[in-house]
């Protein structure tokens, strides 16, 4: 089909100049090479708008979706519209996959005395959720002990998450969960983001061929270098973290599984202030046609027709009804049986009379006594023959 829908997403071109790392970001002062972020005194991302509008799902650019495998993958897709719902395409875009592990018993994460509620995963990854309700590190290796990511990060890229949330709404003990003393509820999570050029097809709404491949550093560094210089997903994950802490989390896998699916769609969001929609490979329209037209004449007169049908044999049966003879039909039916048949053959003429029973036609309810022969037929062979005589009485 000819102007095909632009349901695929591309990197900006500034976006494809460097590694996108923040340092490369820091010392690019060519705005024609603008990826996303602008570092200077104070980071903050160039097209913000476009950011709030997708974390809030109400962009007319992109939607975060979310496609589900034993770890849920998100990515970045076309916002629903009635072309898009006849419309099936191949596209390709972006999307993420995040998983979390509950560290709040391997960091030591303590309910202190007083205000203190400290926590140690690595030199790098220490604190006290208590002092700092919000500590998240991005580091270049699993074992969260480098945390130099200026000059960028691997694909995955690691991150650690330490919070204190709902502070003002008491202390709550599960597993994976802390309260503290003056408070409020903290946990650890250990977590590590994947970044995939995705292609998939959509064919009625339904999402197949989904098939990720890993991406590059530069595209991981877009998305880890976003989340790790701004602050503009925080509130969005804050709320869902305590959303989860409050009301949904059972144990330290739901936490680790909730918090990890918030941040891949809170980063998946903030990232597609770096993407612009680009026509699919393929698409083509589902649409619904009349396929059989009858004109309205023929049809009005089919109807009428048929009710004429309708209305007739309601007139007949209602004749039937009026001139039927219940008594004579059942006597007609009563001389069709056999018993009918062999009176009819032997006992005339009376079996010809008006009789209330069948058997009131037969001789010997007259004082007969009707005896059945053969004899010798004209035609050489043999027939049957009635021989009545009168019935002696008693002596």
């Amino acid at each position: 089909m000819s102007n095909l829908p632009k349901y695929s997403f591309a990197l900006l071109e500034g976006c494809t100049k460097g590694n996108n790392s923040a340092a490369w970001t820091a010392s690019n002062t060519d705005p024609a090479s603008f990826c996303s972020l602008n570092i200077g005194r104070k980071s903050y991302l160039n097209q913000p708008k476009l950011a709030l509008s997708t974390l809030n799902n109400v962009s007319n650019v992109s939607t975060v979706y979310q496609y589900d495998s034993a770890t849920p993958y998100t990515f970045l897709g076309p916002p629903e519209d009635a072309d898009l719902k006849r419309t099936d395409y191949e596209a390709k875009t972006y999307g993420l996959q995040t998983t979390c592990t509950s560290a709040t018993r391997s960091c030591d994460l303590l309910s202190g005395f007083g205000p203190n509620t400290p926590f140690h995963c690595s030199d790098s990854f220490s604190g006290d959720v208590s002092k700092k309700t919000w500590n998240m590190v991005y580091f270049n290796d699993s074992s969260m002990v480098n945390n130099s990511t200026w000059y960028g990060s691997q694909n995955p890229f690691n991150f650690g998450w330490a919070a204190l949330v709902n502070e003002d709404m008491g202390t709550l003990q599960m597993d994976g969960i802390v309260g503290t003393q003056q408070g409020g509820t903290g946990f650890v999570v250990l977590c590590n983001t994947s970044v995939y050029d995705i292609a998939y097809t959509s064919v009625n709404g339904t999402i197949r061929n989904f098939l990720p491949t890993m991406s590059n550093l530069s595209v991981s560094n877009i998305v880890a270098s976003n989340m790790a210089e701004t602050s503009i997903a925080r509130d969005y994950l804050r709320f869902a973290a305590a959303m989860s802490v409050g009301v949904t989390v059972r144990n330290a896998k739901d936490l680790a599984d909730q918090l990890a699916l918030s941040y891949s769609k809170a980063a998946l969001a903030v990232f597609s202030n770096s993407i612009v929609p680009s026509a699919v490979p393929r698409a083509r329209y589902r649409s619904s046609i009349l396929v059989a037209r009858v004109p309205a004449a023929p049809l009005y007169a089919l109807l009428a027709a048929n009710l004429a049908f309708v209305v007739a044999g309601f007139v007949l049966c209602c004749l039937a009804l009026r001139d039927s003879q219940p008594a004579e039909t059942r006597d007609v039916q009563a001389r069709l049986s056999i018993t009918g048949l062999v009176a009819d053959h032997f006992e005339q003429p009376q079996a010809s009379r008006h009789a209330k029973d069948l058997q009131d036609v037969f001789g010997e309810f007259d004082g007969k006594d009707v005896r059945v022969g053969m004899r010798r037929a004209k035609g050489g062979g043999w027939e049957y023959c009635v021989l009545a005589t009168e019935r002696e009485g008693p002596s």
